[in-house]
C-alpha cells in the first residue's frame, strides 16, 4: 500500500504497524512520529496500524549544543 513518507511517496506492506514501519527503515534511537498530523508516542507506536494514504512524518532525535 502506498503512504506519505517524510513528504515522499513510499509503500508499507499491508497491515504494517508505525513501529513495524520503523524497525523495517532501520531508524534507530529516539524516534519521534506523527501520522496524520497526530504526534504517536513511543510507547503507542507498536499498536498504530497505518492505513493506505497516511501522512507519516519520523523524525530522529539528537543531542547536541
Amino acid at each position: 500500500m502506498e503512504i506519505i513518507l517524510n513528504g515522499e511517496k513510499a509503500d508499507a506492506r499491508d497491515g504494517e504497524t508505525l513501529g513495524a514501519l520503523i524497525a523495517r527503515l532501520g531508524v534507530g534511537g529516539a524516534v519521534a512520529a506523527q501520522v496524520n498530523d497526530e504526534v504517536i508516542h513511543r510507547d503507542r507506536q507498536p499498536a498504530v496500524k497505518l492505513n493506505p494514504g497516511d501522512r507519516v512524518e519520523l523524525f530522529r532525535m539528537m543531542g547536541g549544543g
